[in-house]
């Protein structure tokens, strides 16, 4: 997961992020009236949803290098795992699936669901 976010989601979410950016700053350029509501919700969203996956990737990561640590026990390291790998799993999941609802397809670098069921 720290691979994939760091590789692909990150980079994927910045990529659209710019593209709306650019959007934002052309619109305005040919007239201040175009409304650009969207983009900058969009953009605000997605800086928020990178920023939190982000931190909660840097948490995992923290996370995981201590995993040899709780090697005592079968149940310790289950424990672990569950307290504090998989918790943060979850996190990085929510905020990564209401990125990828959000981001153009075109630069999503991963197959999305509809692209596993219907294209691949």
């Amino acid at each position: 997961m720290v691979d994939m976010v760091k590789k692909d989601i990150l980079p994927s979410i910045s990529k659209y992020v710019k593209q709306l950016s650019d959007t934002i700053i052309n619109k305005k350029a040919i007239c201040e009236d175009i409304p650009v509501d969207m983009e900058i919700e969009t953009v605000k969203l997605l800086s928020n949803l990178s920023s939190s996956i982000y931190k909660s990737t840097n948490v995992l990561e923290a996370n995981l290098s201590k995993v040899d640590e709780y090697h005592s026990s079968p149940l310790t390291l289950a424990t672990y795992y569950r307290d504090y790998i998989i918790s943060v799993m979850e996190q990085i999941r929510e905020c990564v699936d209401t990125a990828e609802a959000n981001t153009a397809s075109e630069c999503w670098g991963i197959p999305t669901y509809g692209d596993l069921i219907f294209r691949v």
